[in-house]
């Protein structure tokens, strides 16, 4: 399988979780649209109980931990069960815009009053983001020069620097 094709795979997967997960919970899709950081989908989370939504949210990389780690144990491309994984990981950090985030703000939001959660959320989001650049510097310094990897990460940060409301 080539890169590409697992990569896109991988992609796919994800989005699919994401879909089944809203499917079954009644939670209807609004909007699906392509960007160069992947497929985002927009669902109708009004009247969605908080836990419901941090369910379509994580949704998403487990469907691509399960496929990785089904991958690997067949002993399929390890391509795929490697981006697989990297992919659910980093999905699952903390940073608004990604799983990690969403899943975070749900969750808070069951607890505290939401100018609360914002600025939680904010907090570690900048500093997800921070550490995802300090990682991503790493890499591209001591172990291989990935454009990609720096264009990603270039994203996330300019996605956390702009001007957000509650």
């Amino acid at each position: 399988m080539s890169e590409l094709f697992a990569l896109l795979a991988a992609l796919l997967i994800h989005e699919l979780g994401h879909l089944l997960a809203a499917r079954a919970l009644g939670i209807p899709l609004i909007r699906f649209r392509l960007t160069p950081m992947g497929g985002v989908m927009t669902f109708d989370f009004s009247g969605t109980a908080y836990l419901k939504e941090a369910a379509v949210h994580l949704s998403g990389p487990l469907a691509g931990l399960i496929s990785g780690g089904i991958a690997a144990i067949l002993s399929a491309d390890p391509f795929f069960s490697g981006i697989s994984v990297v992919l659910a990981c980093v999905n699952l950090l903390p940073i608004r815009g990604l799983d990690g985030g969403g899943i975070l703000r749900c969750v808070l939001s069951r607890f505290l009053f939401p100018d609360t959660v914002w600025r939680i959320c904010g907090i570690l989001s900048a500093a997800g983001v921070l550490l995802l650049w300090t990682a991503v510097l790493w890499i591209e310094l001591r172990v291989t020069a990935n454009l990609g990897l720096a264009a990603f990460a270039a994203a996330l940060l300019l996605n956390e620097t702009k001007e957000r409301t509650p």
